[in-house]
């Protein structure tokens, strides 16, 4: 884990965390590329370079290859069941992905303590997430993160609906 780094993914950088982050949507969901759902990846330097309060993180190997990200974006009320709940500003963490060779090896972990830091600079004072049953140890790596489930919904994918004040961490 010492050849790990954390870092803001840059402008260079940029094909790279695409064509990772693509490949990791269509492993772990089995979706092809949808302009629509993926507009975030698609616009990756428009979304989560040059928009304020936006960040995607990527942890790196000793290569500089891109084995890990994780995100942050203003949450915007896009889930109508929880769409009135936050009324302080909240960062939806998202695009947490690690590489299937480099799982439980702490990576996540590095991925998401680099993202609660960044939430603290840029103001955050609550994370929110959805993830679902079939993503491998997704689920219990956020209860262990502190994450308390909101609201789970069964319909289409299950969607288990996550928030973690940054009071608490």
């Amino acid at each position: 884990m010492e050849n790990i780094k954390v870092r803001e993914i840059t402008q260079n950088e940029v094909e790279a965390g695409r064509s990772f982050l693509f490949e990791m949507v269509e492993d772990l969901f089995n979706k092809k590329r949808d302009e629509k759902i993926h507009s975030d990846i698609y616009n990756l330097e428009e979304f989560y370079l040059h928009t304020k309060d936006h960040i995607l993180l990527g942890a790196f190997d000793k290569d500089e290859n891109i084995i890990g990200t994780i995100a942050l974006k203003t949450f915007i009320n896009r889930f109508k069941a929880i769409e009135t709940r936050y009324d302080v500003k909240t960062a939806e963490v998202g695009r947490c992905y690690v590489r299937e060779s480099f799982r439980r090896k702490g990576i996540g972990k590095l991925l998401f303590d680099q993202a609660v830091e960044s939430s603290h600079k840029l103001g955050y004072k609550m994370l929110y997430l959805h993830t679902h049953p079939h993503l491998p140890g997704g689920f219990d790596f956020w209860l262990k993160s502190g994450f308390e489930v909101v609201l789970v919904e069964e319909e289409n994918i299950p969607t288990i609906h996550m928030e973690l004040p940054l009071t608490n961490i």
